[in-house]
Parts: structure tokens; sequence; C-alpha cells
């Protein structure tokens, strides 16, 4: 009967992932790091010693970098632009986008990064991905907000890139929605111009520029760029 009891329990721990098919117990993943976006050189002090780690001593894992939505619903474009710049990043060093993942989570407030080693044959942590319905927008969204006087050392990495080319995105794929884009002078109202129309090729009627400054100095040299859904 005890012999029959621990083969169910073995059977049992197989099936269940916890011991391998080989008999040896299936490797935990490995949270490396975690803490907010970094600007600047903080992040890319951050991912630069990532990348070496899992291609100079972790050749035969896999990382992950979590990066958190909050429990607001703002911003999300601002996550999308640091996940376009910091892939990108990784890409241009030479690491393959198998060897490094990014992925959007619930659970932790906004801009929270968690940096996972995955080793061979072990599964990732758990965690709830988020996606965003643009088309199910209501009322005015705050898509993004960007520092226009901040110049990090690495804008890729940082949470404030007003990221028009998933704004333009937004609003080609959904062509009831409109742009409105507030900014603090002329000169930035002319550069958001030239880089929505100029560069992206975004029709001049699918979003408007507002200029208006603010009274306090902690927003005082920030773009925000909205979508207004429907034809308000």
């Amino acid at each position: 009967m005890k012999k029959f009891v621990l083969h169910l329990v073995y059977f049992v721990a197989i099936s269940s992932g916890l011991i391998g098919a080989s008999g040896q117990t299936r490797p935990e993943p490995i949270k490396w790091d975690e803490g907010a976006v970094q600007p600047g050189c903080g992040e890319y002090g951050r991912i630069a010693w990532f990348m070496e780690e899992m291609m100079v001593r972790r050749k035969d894992a896999r990382g992950l970098i979590i990066v958190f939505a909050g429990t607001g619903a703002e911003r999300f474009g601002n996550l999308l632009g640091y996940l376009n710049g910091a892939r990108g990043f990784v890409a241009d060093h030479g690491v393959p986008a198998s060897k490094i993942s990014y992925v959007v989570a619930e659970g932790r407030a906004f801009g929270e990064e968690e940096y996972w080693i995955i080793p061979a044959g072990s599964q990732p942590p758990v965690f709830t991905e988020v996606r965003f319905d643009w088309k199910m927008l209501t009322s005015k969204y705050l898509f993004s907000t960007t520092c226009t006087t901040c110049e990090p050392s690495y804008p890729e990495l940082g949470l404030g890139q007003p990221h028009y080319v998933g704004f333009a995105q937004v609003l080609r794929e959904n062509p009831h929605h409109r742009g409105r884009i507030e900014v603090n002078s002329y000169k930035d109202a002319v550069e958001v111009r030239k880089e929505l129309t100029g560069r992206l090729g975004l029709g001049r009627e699918r979003y408007s520029i507002k200029i208006s400054k603010r009274d306090t100095s902690a927003y005082a040299d920030s773009n925000d760029l909205y979508i207004i859904p429907g034809t308000n």
C-alpha cells in the first residue's frame, strides 16, 4: 500500500509540473530585479546589466521584463512608447527578441518593473497581461504626456515619450475617434504637426492642437496627447 501511495504522489507531482519526467525538480523562475522605470542612465544601467546577465552568464535561460500599468486607466500610450523604445534598444545591442521579452501586466503601480530569469525547463512567473481596447473608449482619454524640456541621456528608455507612432495608429484604426494635443507654445505645435502629419502622414482633420499654458510648475513644460471617442 505504501508503495502505491508513493507512486501516486510521484504521478501527481509530475502532472502538476513540480517534477519533470526525468525525475528532476523543475527550476523556478528567478526575480533578478524590480523597481520603477528610471529616467536616463538609471534605466540604461539596469537593462545593460540584465542583457549581460542573460547573454553571458545565463545562455540557456530566457529573460522577461514585466512593466506594470497601475490601477489608473490613463497614459497607456506612455507604456507602449517605453516598450517600443526598450525593445529597440535591446535589439540594437544584438539580443534576440526570443531571449528577452517585454509584457505589460496589472498588479503593481504604474511604471513599476520586474526583471525575471526563466531557466530552461521553467515556467514564467504568473501575471495578468493588460490589453487596451481603444474601441471601448467612452470619454476623453490621456494617451500620453511628455516633458518638452527634459533631456535624459536615453530618451527611448523613459516613460515620458509621446509615442506619436502609436497615437497615429490608434486614430487610423478607429476612424470615429479624434486626436487632441495640448502644447505649451507655438514652437511645440509646429513640432507636433511636423511629426504627426509630416512624418507619419496623419491627416490634419484627424486631430487638433491647442496651445495652453499651465500654472503649476510640475506640468509647465509638458505636452499631452488625448484621444476623443466618437466625433466629439
